[in-house]
C-alpha cells in the first residue's frame, strides 16, 4: 500500500503545473458500484425504451454524464422527472470547499445500527439439504440485509480535485467485521459498535482492514484511468454477476476504460495474494512431503507475502439494433507465480 500511496503521490505533483489554472468542475470523480445516480441512469434508459451502454462499473462522471446526454428529455415518464433531474444536478455539482484550480470534500457519518431476535440460540433448523443449522446464526440466516457489507459506526470520506483532469478518494472508517469470534445472530442483540456485535467486548470483531475505497483517477472526455482501492461489478445481475460480482468487499487494482456514446472498453488489473501463502508443505504416512491447501498456513500479520497473483480482464461492450440491444465480450484469466516472476505477454490483451 506505501507503494500505491507513493505513486499517487507523484501524479499528483506530475499533474499540478498542467491543470493548476483548469477549472473548477470536475468530471473524473468515480461513482461506486451501488451508486444511486447510476440505478436511477438505469430506470430511466429501461422507461424510454433503451438498453444500457454500460453495466461496467464503477463508472466517472463524464461517462455517467454522456448516458444522461443521450437520454431525450421530453421521452422521459413523468414519474421520473425527479430521478432525472437528481442526476442532472448530481452530476454537475461543484465541491463544497474550493482552491484555485480545484476543490475537497469531507465528510463523516455516524450510524448506529441494532439487531435483535427473540430466539433461543439453542433451537435449530435443518436446510434444503439435510444440514442442521443453528435459527438466525450467520449472516446468511438475517434475509434482507446484506451483511457482507456492513454499515459501518463511524465513516470518514474526503475527495479530492484538481481541474477537470484528477480526482482522488480516500474512506476511513470503525466498523466490525465479517469475521470474528461469534457470528452476527448467534446472541439475541446485535449491533454494529465497534468490538460489541454480539454485545460482548471482543477484539477479533475490530475491522482494520480499511480502506476498502482509496484510489487516484485521471482522464478526459472520452477515457480513465484508476488506480487503487474499489469495488467492481461487471454485468446487470442485481444479486450478481457471472463474471465478475460485486460480491467482494473491494479489488486492488488499475482500471483503464475508453468509452464513447455507443461503445466501451474497459482493461482491468487486480491483484491478490499468491496461492502460496496458503499451502503447507506436510508428511504422509511415508514420510514423503505433499503440499495441501490450510486456510491458516502462513497467514499472520507477521508473514511476508510471497509470490504475485493477478486477475487480468478487458470487455467491450455495446449497444445495435437501434439501441435496443445490448451485449458485452469478457476475456480474462488468472496469472499466479510463486517466485513473483511475470510473463509479460499475460497482460496483453492480444495475448
Amino acid at each position: 500500500m506505501k507503494r500505491a500511496i507513493i505513486i499517487l503521490f507523484a501524479l499528483f505533483v506530475a499533474l499540478m503545473p498542467c491543470i493548476a489554472n483548469s477549472s473548477v468542475a470536475n468530471a473524473q470523480k468515480i461513482y461506486q458500484v451501488d451508486s444511486p445516480i447510476y440505478q436511477d441512469l438505469v430506470k430511466l434508459y429501461l422507461a424510454t425504451g433503451h438498453a444500457m451502454p454500460s453495466s461496467t462499473g464503477p463508472w466517472s462522471v463524464s461517462e455517467l454524464s454522456q448516458m444522461l446526454d443521450l437520454l431525450d428529455p421530453s421521452c422521459v415518464p413523468s414519474y421520473l422527472l425527479s430521478s432525472y433531474e437528481r442526476v442532472k444536478n448530481e452530476l454537475s455539482k461543484e465541491p463544497e470547499s474550493q482552491f484555485p484550480g480545484g476543490g475537497m470534500n469531507l465528510d463523516g457519518t455516524i450510524s448506529l445500527e441494532l439487531y435483535a431476535h427473540s430466539y433461543d440460540g439453542n433451537i435449530s433448523r435443518t436446510d434444503k439439504n439435510g444440514i442442521e443449522d443453528k435459527a438466525f446464526a450467520g449472516r446468511s440466516q438475517w434475509f434482507g440485509r446484506d451483511l457482507t457489507k456492513n454499515t459501518p459506526f463511524f465513516e470518514l470520506d474526503w475527495e479530492a480535485y484538481l481541474g477537470n483532469n484528477f480526482y482522488s478518494f480516500f474512506n476511513a472508517y470503525l466498523g466490525n467485521s465479517v469475521r470474528g469470534a461469534k457470528e452476527i445472530g448467534s446472541t439475541r442483540l446485535n449491533s454494529n459498535i465497534p468490538m460489541l456485535q454480539n454485545f460482548e467486548m471482543d477484539l477479533k470483531m475490530l475491522d482494520i482492514n480499511f480502506p476498502t475505497r482509496a484510489f487516484a483517477s485521471i482522464g478526459g472526455s472520452y477515457w480513465s484511468l484508476q488506480i487503487g482501492r474499489d469495488r467492481l461489478s461487471w454485468g446487470s445481475g442485481s444479486t450478481g454477476n457471472l463474471v465478475l460480482s460485486d460480491s467482494l468487499p473491494y479489488h486492488d487494482m488499475v482500471r483503464a476504460t475508453a468509452f464513447g456514446q455507443k461503445y466501451k472498453y474497459t482493461y482491468l488489473l487486480s491483484f491478490f495474494p499468491s496461492k502460496v501463502n496458503y499451502y503447507s508443505t506436510q508428511k504422509d504416512s511415508s514420510g514423503n512431503d505433499y503440499t495441501r491447501y490450510d486456510g491458516n498456513a502462513n497467514n499472520d500479520s507477521t508473514h511476508m507475502l510471497k509470490g504475485i497473483s493477478f486477475y487480468v480482464a478487458h470487455r467491450f461492450e455495446g449497444r445495435v439494433l437501434s439501441d435496443k440491444l445490448s451485449f458485452a465480450l469478457t476475456e480474462a484469466l488468472v496469472y499466479d507465480s510463486p517466485t513473483s516472476s511475470v510473463q509479460f505477454a499475460a497482460l496483453s490483451p492480444m495475448y
